[in-house]
């Protein structure tokens, strides 16, 4: 198993670990009501579905309040960016892109 495989594998794990608390929160009763005081009347709010709206870089539930007002409540999926970073730096560091204290190889 190369480097690529155990970072891809780690991030897999680690977007289930993510949908499962956010499906948890969901379950709880608490995402409505963390939503609902962000309103300007606090009005109580229902998910318009029972499913993550999910998106390459992001995840989101579709939320509906009592007045009919629809927000997006949006989660940024960080292991997708932080993944996607690591392999930047790992192609710098294999073309010598990368010198010794993070300067480039080419720069002084």
């Amino acid at each position: 198993m190369d480097i690529d495989e155990r970072l891809e594998l780690a991030q897999r794990v680690q977007g289930e670990l993510w949908e499962d608390r956010l499906n948890e929160t969901h379950r709880s009763g608490r995402l409505c009501a963390w939503v609902s005081s962000f309103h300007h009347d606090r009005l109580p709010c229902l998910l318009s579905d029972n499913d993550l709206c999910y998106g390459s870089y992001n995840a989101g539930f579709k939320l509906i309040f009592g007045d009919g007002t629809a927000w997006l409540l949006r989660f940024p999926r960080v292991a997708v960016l932080l993944l996607l970073f690591l392999f930047a730096y790992r192609d710098l560091l294999l073309q010598g892109g990368v010198g010794a204290g993070g300067a480039s190889a080419g720069a002084g």
